[in-house]
């Protein structure tokens, strides 16, 4: 099992790392590149497991995170856009994939070597957050949402930071000899630098504070704009209260819900300036349907309860660090999860996984099977076929960032299109230089809508990210 943890430990440093330098795609140049290392090494870790695995059995937990992916599955086949749907999906099951797999490795050496490529991956994150807060610049940096790093985002280095701080503390309690001791305790520093004050143009002295303040202030600012949001994206879920709207369609399904105006919306290609909503548990509910939800939440609390179980029962000081360790990282990701996206962002989605995977020790099985070589030989070829195309598809879309980049005509636009023919920017300016409008193909909006500009240009399509904004009253 010593292989899973170098392909781990590879994976969450390369999805730190990965993006784009295309910064007229704003966010996709960052989730596109770290996807395909989620997908790459969920394909890996699963042929692995194939390979060595006898048989195949599942606890409660399994069984709670397949039934998640089936639902998901099942509301996708009804999705109005597949090509999100799949994206989306094949973020879920690389997670679960990155889940089963460091689970399979029961050694201590194989969790403490997986916990600390976590914590050495949110490190990372936040080192390259702080290095821009600081005045580093880069093209692989996010512009306007700074310190984003190569995460895109500042808020997504916190959360990551959040989630894993409990890995980084048992990585530095459990540090076999001084240098790593050092190395754990100078990754601390990293995370609470974060507090301290840099070079960024704040506009108060307590930046973070009031962050908090206004996420919890439930009357103005992003706290009220988070209400509005959810209360709109709440009419999603009665409207399709079983299997939802489908997996990663919550920005094509939000404005026809949307009755005046909406800041969380782009009135220019008719989706929402975000791929989700502004919470984890909001966006399952919306996109997947209540049972899904409900699976998911009851494999958190599978997984909390069996951590503090193993805590608190205390066989061996192993058992009681990584116990607590798990409890803490799925209370924190579950909080962060409550104000905006996590778990269905492909970084956190298999820096977290993984983690837990390393830490929830399986239980008697509830369900048993032979892995004899036919179902083998099947599963391998499906696992190949699965992974494959989300692999094709990713690359795709970065090939077709890069031609319409470098586009001025439309023979390169429609390269681009044909590379990815569900990306509505592309779609948008290559039917303006047709001399065509795509008013008639979006949604209808409110009518307090600005109207949508008449030309992307080439020097509008190299304009800088848009500036972030906060959900529901943007």
């Amino acid at each position: 099992m010593t292989k899973n943890r170098y392909l781990f430990t590879a994976a969450a440093l390369l999805a730190v790392l990965a993006a784009a330098p295309y910064r007229a795609f704003d966010l996709d140049r960052f989730f596109i590149p770290k996807e395909l290392v989620l997908n790459a090494a969920a394909l890996a870790l699963a042929l692995g497991a194939l390979r060595r695995a006898r048989t195949l059995g599942a606890d409660l937990a399994d069984l709670l995170l397949g039934a998640y992916l089936l639902l998901g599955l099942a509301g996708a086949l009804f999705a109005p856009d597949y090509w999100l749907a799949g994206r989306a999906l094949a973020v879920t099951l690389s997670g679960a994939a990155v889940f089963w797999a460091a689970r399979a490795g029961t050694g201590e050496d194989e969790r403490r070597a997986i916990a600390a490529a976590a914590a050495a991956a949110a490190v990372l994150g936040a080192a390259l957050s702080l290095a821009q807060a600081y005045g580093l610049h880069s093209g692989f940096f996010s512009l306007n949402r700074v310190p984003g790093g190569t995460l895109g985002n500042r808020n997504f280095a916190a959360h990551l930071a959040a989630v894993c701080l409990p890995a980084l503390t048992l990585t530095a309690l459990r540090a076999r000899g001084r240098a790593a001791a050092a190395a754990g305790t100078a990754g601390m520093a990293v995370l609470a630098a974060l507090l301290l004050p840099n070079s960024l143009e704040w506009k108060s002295k307590s930046p973070y504070l009031d962050t908090v303040a206004g996420v919890a202030n439930y009357r103005t600012g992003s706290g009220r704009g988070r209400l509005v949001q959810y209360g709109r994206t709440l009419r999603i879920a009665a409207a399709h209260p079983l299997l939802g709207a489908g997996a990663g369609n919550w920005g094509v399904v939000y404005p026809g819900h949307v009755d005046g105006f909406d800041r969380s919306l782009d009135y220019v290609y008719g989706r929402t300036l975000n791929p989700w909503p502004s919470s984890d548990w909001v966006a399952v509910l919306a996109e997947r349907g209540g049972p899904a939800l409900a699976a998911l939440l009851l494999l958190f609390a599978a997984l909390f309860r069996g951590a503090w179980l193993r805590a608190s029962r205390g066989e061996t000081p192993a058992d009681v660090l990584e116990g607590y360790t798990l409890a803490a990282s799925l209370a924190a990701a579950a909080v962060v999860g409550c104000f905006d996206a996590f778990l269905l962002l492909p970084a956190p989605a298999l820096i977290f996984w993984g983690l837990a995977g390393a830490l929830a020790l399986p239980s008697p099985a509830l369900r048993s099977a032979e892995l004899t070589p036919r179902l083998r030989r099947g599963l391998t070829a499906a696992a190949l076929a699965v992974w494959g195309l989300a692999l094709l598809r990713g690359a795709a879309q970065i090939a077709a960032m890069a031609v319409y980049s470098g586009a001025r005509g439309a023979a390169q636009l429609e390269t681009a299109a044909l590379l990815d023919p569900d990306n509505t920017r592309i779609r948008y300016r290559l039917d303006v230089l047709r001399g065509r409008r795509r008013a008639a193909a979006r949604p209808v909006l409110p009518e307090a809508a600005p109207p949508p500009t008449d030309a992307d240009t080439p020097e509008q399509q190299d304009r800088p990210e848009p500036a972030e904004a906060g959900p529901g009253e943007r």
